[in-house]
């Protein structure tokens, strides 16, 4: 930007503080100002804080209303929350231990419902805050991240046909859910926030986040663990930058996964049947996608361990026990520990 006269035009629901890491000099301007009567006249939603809330609690609270979205922070509570509801016909799960096929065919189920107006009541993880446009009248959201919790509001009232006032987001600290790593880091940095901000959907709350974010990552070290812009200073003066080396290690978002292809349907399952049959699967992989869970390596592991899996051509796995796979929920785990392994 300030060498090549280029501007970056940012748009999102949660702006980073971004004046805290762009280099020197650079500018920083909002398009529109200003920017606080703005969020002011666009709000949608109220936000209400309910405390420490068991599951129990929040299904409850969810059969109490005719359309209703939850969304939590982990894979196993996800589905914690669902088993409770799942006598409730009404009631849908999402969540990444489901095909991408799975869950685009339930995504349509509950557009259908929302858009009809049937009920339907919806548990999922916070999958559902990317790129998938609903409008729910309610939202409840697990406490995490600042900028999670308001791309889960984003889901209440989305089109804006209700007041702001008849447009609750309920956040709630789930008992029994101790968060690690990451999702406990920023958890802590937005009950810092809450100190200082009593809105936390204000553009000031958002500000405080990000700036919180950069100063406690930073000085861990997490927002350069690879030293890429230490890398690139050495050799800048002779325009020798080490392009290959940092493409290679370089990834925006960490995935040491394994896949698991489901023989979700006829279609995956001839795909399966041809891959058996051919010397190279390669080109195949691509047509699987549709049917392929993503799970770490530890879980991959126990899958193979139980025998639940079967290769074809050393880099296909595939699930072969069929009560691996349930229809409302996913894969499956194998035994109790296991489920307490998935996150």
């Amino acid at each position: 930007m300030k060498h090549f006269r280029c501007i970056v035009v940012f748009c999102t629901a949660t702006q980073p503080a971004l004046e805290c890491i762009l280099p020197l000099g650079s500018k920083v301007k909002e398009i529109v100002e200003p920017v606080a009567p703005l969020f002011s006249a666009l709000r949608r939603v109220t936000l209400h804080r309910l405390g420490d809330r068991s599951d129990e609690d929040i299904s409850n609270r969810m059969a109490d209303c005719r359309q209703a979205l939850c969304v939590v922070n982990t894979r196993s509570h996800a589905r914690t929350l669902a088993t409770i509801s799942q006598a409730d016909p009404d009631s849908f799960h999402l969540s990444a231990l489901m095909c991408p096929m799975h869950r685009v065919i339930t995504l349509d189920q509950i557009r259908s419902r929302l858009a009809n107006g049937s009920e339907c009541r919806v548990v999922s993880t916070q999958l559902i805050e990317a790129g998938v446009d609903m409008d729910f009248p309610v939202v409840f959201s697990a406490s995490t991240g600042l900028d999670s919790i308001i791309q889960a509001a984003g889901r209440c009232n989305r089109e804006g046909k209700r007041s702001a006032e008849d447009s609750p987001v309920y956040l709630f600290q789930p008992e029994n859910q101790a968060l690690r790593g990451w999702f406990r880091r920023v958890e802590e940095i937005t009950h810092m926030v809450e100190q200082n901000c009593e809105d936390l959907l204000s553009p000031e709350a958002i500000r405080q986040y990000y700036e919180l974010r950069y100063v406690i990552f930073g000085s861990k070290g997490e927002l350069d663990k690879l030293c890429i812009l230490d890398r690139i200073q050495v050799g800048y003066r002779e325009l020798l930058f080490p392009f290959r080396t940092i493409g290679e290690e370089f990834q925006l978002i960490d995935d040491f996964s394994r896949a698991i292809v489901i023989p979700y349907d006829e279609t995956a399952r001839g795909l399966l049947r041809q891959a058996k049959k051919m010397p190279h699967v390669g080109f195949l992989s691509r047509k699987l996608q549709p049917y392929v869970v993503s799970v770490p390596p530890y879980l991959f592991d126990a899958y193979v361990k139980a025998g639940w899996l079967e290769c074809v051509q050393d880099t296909i796995w595939h699930l072969v026990e069929e009560r691996g796979y349930d229809l409302r929920y996913g894969l499956m785990p194998v035994n109790d520990e296991m489920k307490v392994m998935i996150v």
